[in-house]
């Protein structure tokens, strides 16, 4: 390890995870409120549930991240890559997430139209 410490590394570690953190939220939320609104009559779910996969989620790749950066990449405190893309280890399954949560508003946004048009027809009749 060079003049960093470990304490640095721990902290690039933890932001790595709080941005994940940011995206499986979205997710977790997205997710909540597509099964709200869309599949309003089956079995509810436990947001303890989400919030559980969604830690595990949130950790899985900045902890690989943090053992590609140990390997390849022990300096400055884990702030500049050396290796051409390790940062897309944390930006794959952020750009997934936001795929998936565009994908549920879409489906939100398709049933709410659904149900305005039928709601003006039953009116007009």
């Amino acid at each position: 390890m060079s003049s960093h410490g470990i304490a640095c590394r721990v902290l690039a570690f933890a932001e790595r995870v709080a941005g994940n953190a940011v995206f499986v939220c979205m997710l977790v939320e997205g997710l909540y409120l597509h099964r709200s609104i869309v599949a309003v009559f089956k079995q509810k779910l436990k947001i303890k549930w989400l919030y559980g996969i969604g830690a595990v989620i949130a950790l899985a790749p900045a902890i690989s991240w943090a053992a590609v950066m140990a390997v390849h990449n022990d300096h400055s405190c884990w702030l500049i890559y050396t290796v051409n893309h390790i940062q897309w280890i944390l930006d794959v399954p952020r750009i997934a997430i936001l795929l998936i949560n565009t994908g549920l508003f879409i489906d939100v946004l398709r049933v709410l139209l659904t149900k305005i048009r039928n709601s003006e027809n039953a009116n007009q009749l």
